[in-house]
């Protein structure tokens, strides 16, 4: 693992970044992260889906729209209270990742996108957290940054000319992040190296056309795109290359109990 910084405590930062932006509207990026993922284990699910860090709010009201019922967690409070605000029905919990306030075997389905590799200490108490809540039988679909090359050279771009000393994130062996799920007591199905938003995002003229003139806030939602044909190669190069390419690791995983998935909600995953 390679840890990274920042220049503000992980509290100070989380708090000013949700204060500064809008509350998301529901994710659409269908075929893009973090919602291809999600959809992978909250599909034809029956029973409550638990959501750590659900943040600004893209997933938990995309799926709160649907119908689904879906609980999400943040341990930053003003995250908690701007979606409380746009929307009194949401179900959203203030909490830590590492002290679930649920009863044993609750939920269905997890989803975990940017939270395991942001906890600088105990990442094996919130992974085993959320094995506790899951029923017997019952997925997770985890998200854990790469210790890639391309992560790497956006930390080196990132960190110029800085002497940032605050903890950021752990950065993740692909090996590293699949023992830590096996010893928490998951079943791996399935892996996938991903990207979120690629570093040649950062060039205006790389992006898709329709997101050119986006803001992040904007982006987020649809997901990140470039252009089609760069899109493609990125495609083919995380397949061939991930340890270069990835800039995180996707792992849908099924708490031991029953053989198949239970199905029976009947949820569309088509936008």
């Amino acid at each position: 693992m390679r840890k990274t910084y920042r220049e503000r405590k992980s509290p100070e930062y989380w708090t000013s970044r949700w204060n500064q932006i809008p509350v998301d509207a529901p994710a659409e990026g269908h075929d893009c992260y973090p919602l291809m993922y999600a959809n992978m284990v909250v599909c034809d699910q029956d029973g409550e889906v638990l959501e750590l860090g659900c943040g600004a709010g893209r997933l938990v009201r995309h799926y709160h729209a649907k119908g689904v019922k879906i609980v999400g967690v943040d341990n930053v409070n003003a995250a908690i209270t701007k979606l409380q605000a746009c929307d009194p029905q949401l179900h959203v919990v203030n909490a830590d990742a590492r002290t679930l306030p649920f009863e044993t075997g609750r939920f269905a389905t997890a989803l975990c996108f940017g939270v395991y590799h942001s906890l600088e200490h105990d990442a094996a108490a919130a992974i085993s957290e959320t094995f506790r809540v899951l029923r017997p039988g019952g997925r997770l679909c985890a998200e854990f940054r790469s210790d890639s090359l391309h992560n790497r050279m956006i930390d080196y771009y990132k960190g110029v000319g800085k002497r940032a000393t605050e903890f950021h994130k752990w950065n993740y062996r692909r090996q590293e992040a699949r023992a830590m799920l096996v010893h928490a007591g998951f079943l791996i199905e399935e892996e996938y190296p991903a990207l979120n938003m690629p570093l040649l995002y950062h060039i205006l003229w790389l992006r898709h056309p329709s997101q050119r003139q986006s803001d992040e806030h904007s982006a987020r939602i649809s997901g990140y795109r470039l252009q089609p044909w760069l899109q493609t190669l990125h495609s083919i190069g995380l397949r061939l290359l991930p340890g270069l390419l990835a800039n995180e690791y996707i792992f849908v995983c099924r708490k031991p109990g029953v053989q198949d998935p239970l199905r029976g909600y009947g949820i569309s995953c088509e936008a």
